[in-house]
């Protein structure tokens, strides 16, 4: 995993672009798929979209950044990397759910071993 810290100066925010493989990000949110009340549920009339993006993911395709709160206090020196590591639980999947059960799904039927390609993943703190 690499991260990159970028402050948003308007709305004081730290946002941090992390980089991690699909296996590292589904076993980081894996637990917090179901977590969000405001969050739609899984779509299922759109599945020739969602089949399509399960191959590019399976082909090594870059996909859009998907967007996650970390919802807890994080020390000034903290690492953010461990941070979320060690405690998940203070994630939400703000936006890109959709893409999130989809990924799990490459993960659910064996291909993560086929490829280790980088996805971003947007982390707003």
């Amino acid at each position: 995993m690499n991260s990159l810290l970028v402050n948003d100066k308007r709305i004081g925010a730290q946002n941090y672009l992390i980089q991690l493989s699909l296996g590292e990000y589904y076993n980081l949110i894996k637990n917090r798929l179901n977590d969000n009340e405001y969050q739609r549920k899984r779509v299922r009339n759109a599945g020739s979209i969602y089949d399509l993006l399960k191959q590019d993911l399976i082909k090594g395709c870059v996909m859009p950044p998907i967007v996650l709160a970390y919802c807890e206090k994080i020390p000034e020196d903290a690492n953010i990397i461990d941070i979320i590591k060690d405690n998940p639980g203070g994630i939400k999947i703000l936006d890109g759910l959709q893409r999130s059960y989809t990924i799990r799904e490459v993960v659910w039927i064996g291909n993560l071993e086929k490829f280790r390609k980088n996805l971003g993943i947007l982390l707003i703190i």
